[in-house]
């Protein structure tokens, strides 16, 4: 059986996802700073960005994994695993060589 490379991940907090918290700062900011003829239409952009961010976590394992995961160590913590290659697709790995093991045992 042929050794896998793997990313252990666990799940963010709601407030912590990269496709919540900064949806969740961006309604009520474009509503306060803009006058109402500009939020009428920034309103709608805002949510088409959210959907768009929405969407592509469902489509995409790399997406997902930035977006709703935080990498973590061998510990007790992992909820999930990604192959390494979707986790690379998006992100430089180099600063994280130490958490990289091998599982061969």
């Amino acid at each position: 059986m042929p050794l896998v490379d793997v990313t252990l991940l666990s799940r963010r907090q709601p407030f912590e996802r990269l496709d919540v918290a900064p949806f969740a700062l961006l309604y009520p900011l474009t509503l306060a700073a803009l006058p109402s003829s500009y939020a009428v239409v920034a309103i709608p952009l805002v949510l088409c960005m959210h959907i768009i961010v929405f969407l592509a976590t469902q489509w995409s394992v790399a997406v997902s994994a930035q977006l709703d995961f935080r990498m973590v160590a061998l510990s007790y913590s992992v909820s999930h695993v990604a192959p390494a290659t979707h986790m690379a697709e998006l992100a430089d790995f180099n600063s994280f060589s130490h958490m990289k093991r091998d599982l061969r045992t």
